[in-house]
């Protein structure tokens, strides 16, 4: 954001100064939990009212000053005022312990010539190289957790940013990356990254008019958690294939299906479809040109059978997590595999009248909704299936049977999809397949499952796995109805860039959403419904998936709070954010979700929306 339309933000905010405009006034009030103490809730309210002064200030200075080049961090501003303000004063202080509220009114001193001086010194190169820091750490991460082609995409990114800024060109080093110039290190993890991929030939599949090459794609010898790719054709590059879970394919036809021996595979790592979505990139870009890298192109031979070592599951089940991972991906021959088996024979000859008896009528109708979804088809002849028990419903003991790998194509778009599905079974009905869900990425399930025992049985995480990836599932196969389903009557629907406070309605549920929250819109339950139709029926696909999800629970109640990183992806829209539920799983059978929010980005301090914005009536 630049200065301007910062202080655009404040302009609405009282300012309280004296005639020389150095003592500024600033108010909070703050709402505390039963956990927190008088002692760090007054704390808290204290820093909000010293916060509020500063940020008036700093509207004080855009309304008297203009400062060239004037494109600053809000970040930079708050942090180099808050460190200045001196003679702090309380004009006002309450308690209002009844209803768990605090008030401050502070008065202090601050040096306006050392804020300008700081903001002149800064000449806009703030934001471009908060951006790099930020772009780096988020490649580090992503890197860390196997997501390649977010790890690329951000490495990139910060070079781009960092050639086309000189003077930061020539001087910038960051502490992550052993203090070296940035100019140097960052071409080199990007080739570092690209000397470490793999892509092997795990199965081809011929049908009459061509073949299917399934792809295992790792880096450092592990399957990777996401990257993205073209492949060529024969008379033209693909459109860009996504990779999970260490599992893609790529399709060939006719003449190309026999003559191509070698796959010609080139790595996204410009996403210049997704430049569009970060400003500060796009006025990066705008100044000057892409840097190519060689390295990211890959010739695959082609071989009639699997080449060399037979992976097989490896690349579904990519989490080194010893006893976690294990009881979720233990392999259990029994009866509900081999009816999985009967339904992957069927998928892969087309033919489903006879395998109906092994659905109940709402099974079979979810199976058809996957039918429809992108032309489904099951990528390894011989997947690696895994069968867990994750407890009673109304139906009875629920089996899962996880992870059969499955790749979704739209024509209309030329977008493509891996996904692994699950098929659930009840013995209350005979043990038939009464629904099909999405997998969640096993660095997902992974950070749910390894939550201590106070935190649930295992039983408890199953079932947030469960309820995520039905969630999940609904979005993609644009099930409305279930969907109004999850929904509260009374669910606090929060998107946008401006937060209201709760309804009446809701006073029983929560608490007051923080003040300082304040870029957030309010929609209702039915708002929101109308809106999620509109977006189904003009998308020729949707797809979402899950990364980095942090879950907590409300003490003594099933009620759960995850924060997770959503990617959507539709025909005509694309975006990545940070998603909140909070959601009741009390009834495993009617689970409810009472508060879902959605941010485009992390708030100033690193944070994202969750529990503790909230308080639970009762």
């Amino acid at each position: 954001m630049n200065l301007l339309s910062f202080f655009k933000l404040l302009l609405p905010l009282t300012i309280v100064f004296t005639l020389n405009g150095k003592v500024i006034e600033g108010f909070s009030e703050y709402r505390f939990s039963d956990n927190e103490s008088i002692i760090l809730a007054k704390k808290r309210c204290k820093e909000l009212a010293k916060r509020d002064m500063v940020e008036k200030f700093a509207t004080y200075i855009a309304s008297e000053t203009t400062i060239e080049y004037g494109v600053v961090e809000k970040d930079d501003i708050v942090a180099r005022s808050m460190g200045i303000v001196r003679d702090l004063k309380i004009l006002d202080e309450r308690i209002d312990r009844v209803n768990s509220v605090i008030y401050y009114k502070l008065q202090g001193d601050i040096d306006e010539k050392e804020v300008m001086k700081f903001l002149k010194e800064s000449n806009g190169k703030s934001v471009t190289s908060s951006k790099i820091k930020d772009f780096i750490l988020s490649a580090i991460k992503a890197e860390k957790d196997l997501r390649i082609g977010d790890a690329l995409r951000y490495y990139y990114w910060s070079l781009l940013l960092l050639k086309n800024d000189p003077k930061l060109n020539s001087k910038m080093k960051y502490e992550e990356l052993d203090k070296r110039l940035l100019s140097i290190v960052l071409p080199e993890r990007i080739k570092n990254i690209f000397s470490s991929l793999d892509y092997r030939v795990e199965e081809i599949n011929r049908d009459k008019n061509g073949k299917t090459i399934v792809l295992s794609i790792t880096y450092k010898n592990t399957p990777v958690s996401g990257i993205d790719f073209k492949y060529y054709t024969g008379d033209g590059w693909s459109s860009l294939v996504k990779a999970r879970n260490g599992l893609a394919s790529a399709e060939l036809y006719g003449v190309a299906a026999n003559t191509i021996k070698k796959l010609s595979i080139s790595t996204e790592y410009k996403y210049e479809n997704r430049i569009k979505f970060d400003p500060d990139v796009k006025r990066g870009l705008e100044k000057g040109s892409h840097i190519p890298f060689s390295m990211g192109k890959f010739k695959v031979k082609l071989a009639q059978k699997k080449v060399k070592k037979e992976v097989k599951a490896k690349p579904v089940s990519t989490i080194k997590s010893p006893k976690i991972e294990k009881d979720i991906t233990a392999i259990n021959p029994d009866p509900h595999i081999a009816v999985v088996k009967k339904v992957v024979k069927a998928l892969k000859n087309r033919r489903y009248n006879n395998i109906r008896n092994l659905f109940t009528p709402s099974g079979f109708e979810n199976f058809s909704d996957l039918l429809l979804y992108g032309n489904g088809k099951p990528l390894l002849n011989n997947a690696e299936l895994k069968s867990i028990t994750i407890g009673k419903g109304t139906k009875g003991e629920y089996t899962v049977v996880r992870s059969l790998p499955m790749s979704f194509s739209f024509p209309k778009s030329g977008s493509r999809f891996i996904e692994k599905v699950n098929f659930i079974f009840s013995s209350e009905e005979k043990n038939r397949i009464d629904a099909i869900s999405f997998s969640l990425s096993d660095v997902a399930i992974k950070d749910i499952m390894k939550k201590p025992e106070r935190f649930g049985t295992k039983e408890g995480k199953y079932q947030i796995v469960q309820f995520m990836e039905y969630y999940k599932t609904a979005y993609s196969l644009k099930d409305i109805d279930y969907i109004e389903s999850i929904f509260a009557d009374n669910a606090l629907i929060i998107v946008g860039k401006i937060l209201k406070e709760g309804s009446d309605d809701m006073s029983e549920m929560y608490g007051r959403v923080g003040n300082d929250q304040v870029k957030y819109i309010k929609m209702s339950k039915s708002n929101y419904i109308s809106h999620l139709k509109k977006v189904f029926d003009s998308n020729e696909f949707v797809n979402i998936s899950f990364e980095e999800n942090s879950v907590k629970k409300v003490n003594g109640k099933k009620v759960y709070g995850i924060q997770i990183k959503q990617n959507y992806y539709s025909q005509n829209y694309s975006d990545k954010g940070y998603l909140f539920l909070m959601m009741d799983l009390n009834n495993v059978s009617e689970p409810k979700i009472y508060v879902r929010s959605w941010q485009p980005q992390k708030n100033e301090d690193g944070s994202i929306m969750g529990l503790e914005d909230f308080r639970m009536g009762g």
